[in-house]
């Protein structure tokens, strides 16, 4: 069970990473 959970934090982890990587693409690409 607590792999489970464990699997799906780093899941959340990795999805928030994406999507502030993408937010931070967008934004320059604003500026230019």
């Amino acid at each position: 069970m607590l792999n489970i959970y464990f699997t799906l934090l780093q899941l959340i982890n990795y999805l928030f990473f994406f999507t502030s990587e993408q937010t931070e693409f967008a934004q320059s690409k604003l500026d230019l």
